[in-house]
């Protein structure tokens, strides 16, 4: 997989694809360094897309 941002959900499955490869990656190890990368892609892609308003405190 191309290491690139995530522009559309295909590619947003396959980086969650990568990342569950990668998760027990050894750390300082290049794997890991590409699993960090791909985790922010993923968080970037994930708050544009399926951000979630915080809730009103006064519960109206």
């Amino acid at each position: 997989m191309e290491l690139k941002p995530n522009q559309t959900e295909a590619e947003h499955f396959l980086a969650l694809a990568e990342i569950e490869r990668l998760w027990d990656a050894q750390e300082g190890s290049a794997a890991a360094d590409r699993l960090e990368v791909l985790a922010l892609s993923v968080e970037r892609y994930e708050t544009a897309h399926f951000s979630i308003e915080l809730p009103d405190p006064s519960g109206f």
